[in-house]
């Protein structure tokens, strides 16, 4: 008996663990925003996957980019787009998927 105590644990840590995900519409999104020295916002982009580091900045596949005034903009990438930016004042969080993306795949 005393041999299935070590058996039980290892089955109770297998069964914890998060199984893999096949989904294919499984992405990873990043919103990056840039902002000037003072603090005021100057861009915005939605990356999805996964946002690489480079020497002045950051590269990603971009599904949305916001323009700051005096004439702001909002544009779309369904079908993403390579985007290299670059400036000092650059922070980039998780974030969800936007709505309008999640409505186009899945035929909403």
């Amino acid at each position: 008996m005393l041999f299935l105590r070590p058996l039980l644990a290892a089955a109770l840590v297998l069964l914890c663990l998060p199984g893999c995900q096949t989904n294919a519409d499984h992405y990873h999104y990043f919103h990056i925003r840039n902002t000037d020295y003072r603090g005021r916002v100057l861009a915005e982009w939605i990356a999805e996957g996964h946002v690489s580091r480079t020497p002045d900045g950051y590269s990603f596949k971009a599904v949305e980019h916001d323009t700051a005034p005096p004439y702001p903009q909002s544009i779309h990438y369904p079908d993403t787009r390579f985007v290299e930016i670059s400036g000092p004042n650059l922070v980039v969080r998780p974030c969800g998927q936007p709505f309008w993306l999640y409505k186009i795949r899945h035929g909403l």
